[in-house]
């Protein structure tokens, strides 16, 4: 029998986002396809691994539609090195607005992902979560930190500490009212 929910696995990241993230990457500074493999292996820590019979198509597409241009490496080899072009660069630009909102938008979906979460898994999730969500809160500061004022980099770290703060506020809540629990349960014993 055909199983017509075998065929909808979910894909490893929403269609077109591979594009714009390479044509960002090639922004950030000229490179090879390959090394934009290796790349999004590594900050998927092997999660998402695109093949090169996606990402060599995009990389000839963005190509001639005049985003990127390339070099070869001067010795025969086809070896080809990408670089942004101005067009490029304007089309990042425009596209900027679209990103700024799209992680609230994909973030809206999360509550519906946490529905299919086994209680068994909850532990796991939690703390794989949050361990990732600071990963990348660290990240995300780091990268950008020499682009930020001070004023701006303090204003940002006072909330994500006020944040934190909060989250400990209701962790510490959760905990006093389950020792009285825990502790009875061991009484019982």
């Amino acid at each position: 029998m055909n199983d017509p929910l075998s065929k909808m696995t979910p894909q490893g990241a929403p269609r077109g986002f591979l594009v714009y993230w390479m044509l960002h990457r090639i922004s950030r500074s000229p490179t090879h396809g390959y090394e934009i493999l290796r790349e999004i292996e590594q900050k998927t820590e092997g999660a998402w691994r695109p093949g090169p019979g996606s990402v060599y198509p995009l990389l000839r597409r963005l190509e001639s539609q005049g985003y990127v241009a390339s070099e070869t490496a001067g010795d025969g080899a086809e070896l080809r090195k990408y670089k942004i072009t101005r067009k490029g660069v304007k089309h990042i630009q425009e596209t900027r607005e679209m990103f700024r909102t799209m992680h609230k938008r994909w973030s809206l979906f999360r509550t519906m992902f946490v529905d299919l979460i086994e209680p068994s898994d909850v532990a796991h999730f939690l703390i794989e979560g949050s361990k990732r969500n600071f990963d990348l809160a660290r990240h995300v500061v780091e990268a950008n930190r020499s682009q930020l004022s001070p004023d701006e980099l303090g204003r940002m770290l006072r909330e994500y500490s006020l944040m934190l703060e909060g989250q400990q506020s209701w962790v510490s809540g959760l905990l006093s009212e389950i020792r009285p629990l825990q502790a009875h349960r061991r009484g019982v014993r």
